[in-house]
C-alpha cells in the first residue's frame, strides 16, 4: 500500500482546523472541541489531553493511532484556542508519523452572539500526499448556546500556501498559493447528564475557482465517564476536488479516543 495515502482532525484543526477541524480547518478531528469551547468560555481555563484509534477508508485502509492536546483561555472577551494532533500508522515493520498539524484560534467577543475570529494552521499529511501547508484567516462567528445546546456559523477569507509532494492532477507546479473561503456550521446537543453530540460541516472553495474545493463532515458523541476522564467515537468524511495523481478524493474515518479533561 502507498504511503501517500489517509485520512485524517483536527483544527479544524482548528482546524481548523478544528476545526477546528477546531478544526477548523482541515482535518479529521479525533476530539469535539465545541464542549471544550464552552468549558473554557465557562470557567475561564481548559483543557484535554487524547489518545484514539482510528479505522480509515479511502486513501489508505489501515488503523492508525493518534495523540492530541487541545488547550484554551478566556478573559474579557478574549478566547484563544490552541490544538496539536500526531497520527502514526504501520507501513511493513517501521511506524513513523505520517500526519501532523497545529492549529491556533483567536476569538473576540462582540456581543453575546458574535465573534471575530483569527486562525492559522500548519500541517503535514503524507497520506494526502501533503509536505507542507500553511493557512492563515480571518472572520466573524456567530451563535446561540445554552449549558445544553448550541448552534453556531462561521465564515472566512483563508490565504493556504500548500506544497505537494507531487503536482496535481493536470498541473505541472507542486506549490500552490490560494485564497479560500472557509465556512463552517457547528452544532452542540447535550443529550444527558453525562452524553453530548458534536457536528461540524466545512466548506472552502476558492475565491476565484469554485469548482476548487474541499469539503469535510464530522460528528461525534462524547461521554463523561468522571468529570476528568471522557470517552467518545467520532465518523468524519471529507471530500477533495483537486488531488495529486493516485490520491482519492474522498477519504472516511472512524475514530474512537479516550481523554482526559482538565
Amino acid at each position: 500500500m502507498n504511503r501517500q495515502m489517509r485520512a485524517a482532525p483536527t483544527l479544524a484543526s482548528l482546524a481548523s482546523a478544528l476545526s477546528s477541524t477546531l478544526l477548523v480547518g482541515s482535518a479529521f478531528a479525533q476530539v469535539n472541541v465545541e464542549p471544550l469551547r464552552q468549558q473554557v468560555e465557562d470557567r475561564g481555563f481548559g483543557g484535554q489531553l487524547a489518545v484514539s484509534l482510528s479505522a480509515l477508508r479511502g486513501n489508505v485502509d489501515k488503523l492508525a493511532f493518534s495523540g492530541s492536546g487541545l488547550t484554551g483561555v478566556r478573559t474579557r472577551g478574549h478566547l484563544v484556542l490552541l490544538n496539536a494532533t500526531g497520527d502514526y500508522a504501520e507501513f511493513g515493520q517501521e511506524r513513523v508519523v505520517e500526519r501532523a498539524f497545529a492549529h491556533l484560534r483567536y476569538n473576540a467577543e462582540l456581543e453575546s452572539w458574535l465573534w471575530w475570529e483569527l486562525f492559522t494552521q500548519v500541517e503535514h499529511d503524507a497520506f494526502r500526499n501533503i509536505q507542507d501547508r500553511e493557512l492563515v484567516g480571518t472572520g466573524p462567528r456567530v451563535g446561540w448556546r445554552t449549558d445544553a445546546h448550541g448552534l453556531f456559523v462561521g465564515t472566512a477569507w483563508m490565504l493556504e500556501n500548500t506544497r505537494w509532494a507531487r503536482p496535481l492532477i493536470g498541473e505541472s507546479r507542486r506549490r500552490y498559493l490560494v485564497h479560500r473561503w472557509s465556512s463552517y456550521l457547528s452544532a452542540r446537543d447535550r443529550l444527558g447528564q453525562q452524553v453530548t453530540f458534536a457536528a461540524t460541516l466545512y466548506l472552502q472553495p476558492r475565491f476565484d475557482a469554485f469548482d476548487d474545493y474541499r469539503a469535510l463532515v464530522s460528528m461525534g458523541l462524547q461521554f463523561e465517564v468522571t468529570d476528568v476522564i471522557h470517552t467518545g467515537v467520532e465518523t468524519s468524511v471529507r471530500y477533495d476536488s483537486r488531488v495529486p495523481e493516485g490520491v482519492a478524493r474522498a477519504d472516511g474515518a472512524f475514530s474512537n479516543y479516550l481523554a482526559a479533561t482538565f
